[in-house]
């Protein structure tokens, strides 16, 4: 078993924070970025000798951590302490890793949590940490001593996929310090994500308006209260229009569906069930739970419409299509129901590599389908996969990849930081605002910093300079020889010359000799510097461009007369 490079930087950064005397660490790492594989190699990595607990807070989540332990540590032991299963802590062959339960060991006046000495362990490892915040958690944490810092030598480790909690209770009583943050997708300071590193699928977002009014839901402990939000959604319109989009875009594609409550998943089901696709509800107390997650695995259930049950520790790599049919405020809940499609395929341990070297990839990206509804009252407060990644919130993507989109914002916003994309509602409007503003950018070729003092512009033939919106153009042709063309008034060029220099002389020596004002045309004069004039603002409404914050009189000039210079090159 090898790790991957941000996992041994993961370690790196535990090992240095610990040395420096920081026992309660925080790693935050996207859903499908391997928070198991960590703790199943934190004893080699870190050299520990004593025990290992891990604190779930689920049946399934003590399975698979059960099941990781052991393929990553096939010589040594690992117990499992949950309900009628015990660990084995003081016998001939005592347990190296205790899987355990927080509800079963945390409970107030537990005699389960006495066996376990704090001298016998190395580290406590809180999976799905965001849950650490409840009652229980924390009487397991106080057991070991581990809720003020430095009490103890144990390592306190935290794994989630985000530290945030919607109701505003943060981990920071709990954890010192995050010592290693690996997002979803390359965050604003540069972060590298799981997306964009390739160990991640791509996203295929699709925005479905669902119709539902959600004006008349309240607000409850940070989200939106479930009876009333289930009233709203849970209507034979809205979930014929989530399963019309499916058939639409995703048919036969195995599909996890997120609901709001267990009524909403059987109805959402029953309506999948209508078209003749196979189709279940599941819920927390579903006596057929195990059964369906298995026949869903196996692709015998396609669509898996479930209320509180997938949202964490699902980890079925092949989910092609994930339905957010329940609006929620919450960036916590959201990413956890949007993690359950970002795994890769086993057998690939990089897209970007696999890609490279022309190896089959069965998974690439997964879609994405946000049902969005009319919310007045909550506007800019729900969440939508680019309000959760920091692009425009109405941001209609239509299927396409969201890695690129990503990147197309982010460089609009490095490139033009006065540009307002956060209403866009399409690519489309993100292309016209880069256009628009590429009017504004003034660049001036350094190739002729030399030869003119004059405001040449390159062009797509050679260079161009606008004199009272007339153009006088320098361009070479086949043969190498540099011709100048252009009118200034009445006054017509057609000069050919042998060399770049020759031209640009003979170019210059035209336009001041037919009338052109040095002091106006050259590259820094001082008019440009001033405010545009609101002859100028006329014209750019009448041309239809938008002139952005702070443009000077200069670059409005120079965004005018290239849309006069494209309108020219059209006729």
């Amino acid at each position: 078993m090898h790790l991957r490079p941000y996992q041994e930087r993961f370690f790196s950064a535990v090992r240095e924070a610990k040395e420096r005397g920081v026992n309660r660490q925080l790693g935050v790492l996207a859903t499908g970025l391997g928070k198991a594989c960590l703790f199943a190699a934190l004893r080699t990595q870190l050299g520990f000798r004593k025990k290992i607990m891990v604190l779930v807070h689920r049946e399934e989540l003590a399975a698979q951590a059960k099941d990781k332990l052991k393929r990553w540590n096939p010589d040594l032991r690992v117990g499992v302490e949950m309900a009628g299963q015990c660990a084995n802590v003081d016998g001939i062959f005592p347990d190296d890793f205790v899987v355990a339960s927080v509800p079963t060991l945390g409970r107030k006046n537990s005699d389960r949590i006495r066996k376990f000495l704090p001298q016998d362990f190395s580290a406590i490892v809180s999976d799905e940490v965001h849950h650490a915040i409840a009652p229980q958690w924390k009487n397991v944490l106080a057991h070991f001593e581990l809720l003020n810092p430095c009490e103890t030598d144990i390592l306190s480790l935290g794994l989630t996929a985000t530290p945030n909690r919607s109701d505003g209770q943060g981990l920071r009583l709990l954890f010192d310090e995050i010592v290693f943050d690996m997002p979803i997708m390359r965050s604003v300071d540069g972060t590298p994500g799981g997306i964009d590193t390739g160990y991640l699928s791509d996203i295929l977002p699709l925005r479905i308006d669902g119709g539902a009014e959600l004006d008349s839901v309240h607000s409850r402990a940070g989200d939106l209260a479930e009876d009333e939000l289930a009233d709203a959604v849970n209507t034979p319109k809205r979930n014929a229009v989530i399963v019309k989009e499916w058939m639409k875009h995703c048919f036969d594609q195995k599909t996890i569906v997120f609901t709001v409550d267990v009524q909403h998943a059987l109805d959402l089901a029953e309506a999948f069930k209508a078209h003749v696709v196979a189709a279940e509800a599941i819920w927390g107390e579903d006596p057929l739970r195990h059964q369906k997650l298995a026949d869903h695995r196996t692709g015998k259930i396609k669509v898996l419409c479930n209320c509180a049950v997938l949202t964490e520790g699902y980890d079925d790599w092949d989910v092609r299509c994930i339905i957010m049919a329940r609006p929620t405020k919450s960036a916590l809940l959201y990413t956890q129901m949007m993690g359950r499609g970002t795994r890769i395929p086993p057998d690939i341990s990089n897209l970007l590599e696999a890609r490279r070297d022309g190896v089959l990839i069965q998974k690439d990206s997964f879609v994405l389908m946000d049902v969005v509804d009319n919310c007045g009252r909550h506007k800019g407060a729900l969440q939508t996969l680019p309000s959760l990644l920091g692009m425009p919130a109405n941001l209609d993507l239509k299927g396409k990849s969201v890695m690129r989109a990503k990147e197309q914002c982010d460089r609009i916003a490095a490139e033009f930081p006065t540009a307002n994309i956060q209403d866009i509602k399409s690519l489309d409007q993100l292309k016209s605002i880069a256009e628009n503003i590429q009017l504004f950018t003034v660049n001036y070729p350094p190739e002729i910093s030399k030869l003119s003092e004059l405001a040449w512009r390159k062009s797509a033939e050679g260079y161009v300079l606008a004199v009272n919106r007339d153009l006088v153009t320098i361009m070479q042709d086949l043969r190498g020889d540099w011709v100048v063309r252009g009118r200034i008034g009445e006054k017509q060029a057609e000069i050919s010359a042998q060399n770049m220099p020759g031209a640009f002389n003979a170019a210059d020596r035209f336009i001041l000799e037919s009338g052109g004002v040095k002091g106006y045309l050259v590259r820094d004069a001082r008019w440009k510097q001033d405010s545009p004039t609101p002859a100028q603002l006329r014209l750019c409404r009448t041309l239809k461009i938008n002139v952005p914050p702070g443009a000077t009189k200069g670059m409005v000039s120079a965004a005018i007369d290239q849309v006069y210079m494209k309108r020219r090159a059209r006729a």
